[in-house]
């Protein structure tokens, strides 16, 4: 085997296993979120916007461009909350929780077929 043919391999490897990860990665970002809901705190807001950078930036790295599209926008809504000390009022909530409604669900749907998908929906 070639070093371009094993390195493509890897790196095929890399992916599987990271596209295998998402569903968790969405599930612990919606899962943060309902929990801020509930017990509202500005480092919990930080916690969650890093999870979504990360998200972004590892999506990029990955080539899903779709889930780099929508963990920057929830990682954008939540930035605006960062140093709020209280709730956002009942219409910002839910737009964020459609936001990471969206995330979660992008993260199945590349999980469960696999695809690199560069498709722009919102």
């Amino acid at each position: 085997m070639s070093d371009n043919t094993s390195a493509s391999a890897k790196l095929q490897a890399l992916r599987k296993d990271y596209s295998a990860r998402l569903p968790e990665k969405g599930r612990s970002i919606l899962t943060m979120w309902q929990s801020l809901e509930q017990n509202w705190s500005e480092s919990g807001v930080a916690e969650l916007q890093r999870m979504c950078h990360s998200l972004a930036g590892s999506g990029s790295t990955y080539g899903y461009s779709e889930i780099t599209r929508k963990a920057r926008n929830a990682e954008n809504k939540l930035s605006a909350l960062a140093t709020k000390e209280q709730k956002p009022d009942n219409e910002k909530r839910v737009q964020i929780t459609q936001t990471i409604n969206k995330l979660r669900q992008a993260c199945i749907d590349h999980a469960t077929s696999g695809v690199n998908s560069n498709k722009q929906s919102g």
